[in-house]
């Protein structure tokens, strides 16, 4: 027998080890994606502010 028919593998093996990374990489810009778009919302921009408008008096106070 010679040593190339020891050592191969098979082709299902070959393929999960190549798609492998792939898919960690696209989970990882998926996850990424998200987190962006979570924080992105207003309540966690740089520099915001919730004031509350008293609707009686028309003043504003900060919460």
């Amino acid at each position: 027998m010679a040593s190339s028919q020891l050592q191969r593998r098979n082709v299902k093996a070959n393929a999960v080890i190549a798609a492998f990374p792939m898919l960690i990489c696209v989970l990882l810009v998926a996850i990424q994606g998200m987190i962006d778009h979570e924080l992105d919302k207003l309540p966690f921009r740089c520099g915001y502010a919730y004031v509350r408008c008293d609707g009686c008096t028309g003043a504003c106070a900060a919460t």
